[in-house]
């Protein structure tokens, strides 16, 4: 048996090679839809299923959220981690990192550098597996009394830039915001973070050291559950313990704590999956999804293709094949010639396709809607998937031309005859079945462009196009809290003299940052039963902030000069005010962080807007006042102005004026919505992409199709022109016989368009899966595409010299 497959696969090697036309267009196409396929399996691999080698026994790693009524993120209070931590018996260790990283000016050997920093508790490594480069992790000790240890890990691209080649840099005194640290440890050089998605810091510090970056942080929160989240955590499991005890012993550690408190609408999840994603994550996640079925679609289409042209070869092999018949051979050795063809012909495409998929995941991965902190690239494990895919797409394109072909018999016209038949059927199945995927990709397409169109056009609540960002870090050992509130104050009043800028704000949260800060809060005067805490999210501004941002104030005021000294205020938005005070005015009422604390009095309703994401739903917010809670010494200044790149630099320069050693982060308010809103419009190239490749896949498809059937009734045709018809009658009937093929298609490709409408929900940007524009704009497009790959034979057929034609029969 051996032997008769080398003998097959040898006298493939010289079929192939005597047909490089059929050989070629064969490589192509199955190239390009395998290239497609683990371009994309690479990404997903590479980014969301792979886990950092680093990293010991991820298995046993599970992630810990907050779950409420009103959570956004998941993020959990130092309190909250305590009482997890201190209370669960089945973990090994329990480790929680700050929701994000901030920037912190750091002077090493090179200058000053901004960097950034997370937060961690002192076993964050250790939870994790990762042993240290050099020197050790945190001790137990040095994050327990606020302030007292000063700290820091760095990784291995910091110490290269601060410290150049100098290897040995424990012990080594790092001064952040102008607080000396010590440098205990430095991470692998490979560590990229939890994920390939994560965004890694440049250094870490224990929770408690927290207050010697950001002056006048306050660890010990109120008592109570869900105030100030800014923590996430994950913990190890205990050896034996499963995902299913882990979720029970923490619904009862959660449950207790949370009625110790009163609260009766918290409660925490058990996630298997432990690593931690930017916000930006789900539109990967969405985009990937995409990516997989209209590469899946692309690769359907090709098996189609690839099994017309097959079938056309088999009708010119027929004669060939009947003499192996006659030779003794029977039909399961001709079965097996033809599929070993076919193999070798999707092994070789698989080649190609993996060559491909070398050259295009780079390029791939730059257009996706984040920047992955590793390079995606094709391995082993890729090319196993690639050649697994190859073999799956051979035998799906090659057993119905093996089959078909193995039939022949050259002993029996009238079977010949019913042959080419039912050849002719399979083709125009294989046509049909084109032209509904092709349908089903270019109606995904057309509703992933106006998903695009949407996002871009949609009104966040805010002027896009008017602002520009300055991100200032104040080093903390230079400015107290009256000398940062000073510098705001210098700094909105110097950019305002500017010429080409209208006016200045001032604000905690950079516009759509991805991520926020929130917790609860009591209102008072209100419907809902004494002391019930509400869940909202904050921000701190000033004054300006809502001018800069366009953000219209629809009753009261903003924030003003005379708030730096007056009471505590508070600017809420519209859904915070009909949630808590329907149908009345929420100005002078008040609200206060926790039953009993101080109340902070309402002097504005501001208008709903997109706060950390295009996508978010609108939920309840409010802003403090930057100069009556004044904490931390990073902050945004956000002007307003016609042309914001172009104040950018004078932007810098006005800052470095008041402060020659300020670290400033430039950027528009247009820049940070479009990095959210390009995943969409990437998402609709990239369906576009492969729409295009299936309707040309389609369109050679029902031209080689419509070809044969030309081939094959010319002797008709003759007759027919030679009793009078017209070229324009020949034509029409080549011409709607190929169009009535893609009718069909079109039927069942609308029907699976239709049906499949649902599995987009959630994918694309407010637009209705089930759009009939989109569908019915598809359709003209398919039926134009294949109207025009029908006419260049059928205007052949019209052609026909019936004289020729009779003359050769």
């Amino acid at each position: 048996m051996l032997s008769n497959l080398l003998q097959e696969t040898r006298h493939s090697f010289r079929t192939l090679g005597r047909n490089p036309g059929l050989t070629a267009t064969v490589l192509l196409t199955i190239g390009l839809a395998v290239g497609a396929n683990t371009t994309v399996f690479t990404l997903v691999n590479s980014l969301l299923l792979e886990h950092p080698s680093y990293i010991q026994a991820p298995d046993r790693l599970v992630r810990i959220t907050n779950m409420n009524q009103r959570t956004r993120s998941g993020s959990f209070s130092l309190r909250d981690y305590r009482s997890y931590r201190d209370n669960s018996s089945v973990f090994s260790g329990f480790a929680a990192r700050s929701s994000g990283t901030f920037s912190v000016a750091a002077r090493g050997d090179g200058g000053t550098s901004a960097l950034r920093l997370s937060v961690i508790s002192s076993n964050y490594f250790d939870v994790l597996g990762v042993r240290m480069a050099s020197g050790r992790t945190f001790r137990s000790d040095e994050d327990q009394v606020a302030g007292l240890h000063a700290v820091v890990i760095i990784s291995d691209g910091l110490r290269e830039r601060l410290f150049g080649d100098r290897s040995d840099v424990i012990g080594v005194t790092l001064p952040l915001n102008g607080s000396a640290f010590t440098v205990v440890g430095v991470v692998p050089p490979e560590y990229h973070g939890v994920s390939a998605i994560d965004n890694p810091a440049d250094a870490w510090i224990p929770i408690m050291a927290l207050p010697l970056v950001q002056p006048g942080t306050v660890l010990v929160e109120v008592d109570g559950p869900g105030i100030d989240n800014w923590l996430w955590g994950f913990a190890r499991l205990n050896a034996g313990i499963t995902l299913g005890q882990a979720v029970a012993n923490m619904d009862a550690v959660a449950e207790q704590y949370y009625a110790s408190h009163g609260a009766t609408d918290f409660g925490v999840a058990v996630n298997g999956d432990y690593r931690f994603h930017p916000p930006q994550a789900a539109a990967l996640r969405r985009t990937m999804r995409l990516l997989f079925l209209a590469a899946a679609m692309v690769l359907a289409v090709a098996c189609a293709n690839i099994a017309s042209l097959l079938l056309a070869r088999a009708t010119v092999r027929r004669t060939e094949l009947a003499v192996r018949s006659a030779l003794g051979a029977g039909r399961r050795r001709i079965v097996q010639l033809l599929l070993t063809e076919s193999v070798l012909l999707a092994w070789l495409g698989g080649v190609a396709g993996f060559g491909l998929a070398l050259g295009t995941t780079r390029f791939a991965a730059v257009l996706l809607p984040l920047t992955p902190t590793v390079t995606p690239s094709p391995d082993w494990s890729v090319a196993a998937y690639a050649v697994a895919l190859s073999t799956v797409a051979a035998l799906v394109f090659g057993v119905v031309p093996a089959v078909a072909a193995s039939r022949y018999d050259l002993a029996s016209p009238l079977r010949a005859s019913a042959g080419k038949g039912g050849r002719l059927v399979l083709r125009s199945v294989l046509v049909v079945s084109q032209a509904a995927v092709s349908l089903v990709l270019v109606t995904g397409a057309a509703l992933f462009v106006q998903s695009a169109r949407t996002a871009l056009s949609i009104d966040l609540g805010f002027d896009v196009n008017t602002g520009a960002v300055a991100g200032v870090r104040l080093p903390a050992n230079r400015y107290s809290d009256s000398q940062g509130k000073q510098f705001i104050r210098d700094a909105l009043s110097r950019l305002s003299l500017h010429p080409d800028i209208e006016v200045a704000g001032v604000s905690y949260e950079a516009p759509l940052s991805g991520g926020g800060w929130g917790g609860s809060y009591v209102a008072n005067d209100s419907p809902h039963p004494p002391a019930e805490r509400q869940q909202a999210e904050f921000n701190a501004a000033g004054p300006g902030y809502f001018r800069a941002m366009g953000i219209p104030i629809l009753e009261g005021r903003g924030f003003t000069d005379r708030d730096d000294f007056g009471p505590a205020v508070v600017v809420v938005n519209e859904t915070l005010a009909r949630e808590v005070w329907p149908n009345e005015s929420p100005i002078g009422k008040s609200i206060a962080r926790a039953p009993g604390g101080p109340p902070f009095t309402v002097v504005g309703l501001a208008r709903d807007a997109s706060y950390y994401s295009v996508d978010e739903d609108q939920h309840a917010f409010m802003y403090f006042s930057v100069m009556q809670q004044y904490y931390r010494s990073n902050f945004y200044i956000i002007a307003r102005t016609d042309d914001p790149s172009a104040v950018l630099e004078p932007m810098r320069q006005q800052l470095r004026a008041l402060d020659p050693d300020l670290l400033v982060a430039l950027t528009t308010v247009a820049a940070r919505v479009e990095r959210q809103v390009g995943g969409y419009r990437v998402s609709a190239a990239l369906a576009g992409l492969f729409a295009f490749v299936a309707l040309l896949m389609t369109a050679v498809g029902l031209y080689g199709t419509i070809g044969y059937l030309t081939t094959r009734r010319a002797p008709e045709f003759a007759i027919r022109a030679a009793l009078g018809a017209r070229p324009g009658t020949v034509t029409g009937i080549v011409l709607g016989h190929g169009l009535k093929l893609v009718g069909v298609g079109v039927v069942l490709g609308a029907t699976v368009s239709v049906g499949a409408s649902r599995l987009l929900r959630g994918v694309l940007f407010e637009i209705d899966p089930g759009n009939p524009v989109a569908l019915s704009i598809s359709i003209v497009v398919l039926i134009g595409v294949a109207g025009f790959a029908s006419y260049l034979p059928a205007r052949r057929a019209g052609r026909v010299d019936p004289a020729v034609m009779l003359r050769v029969d």
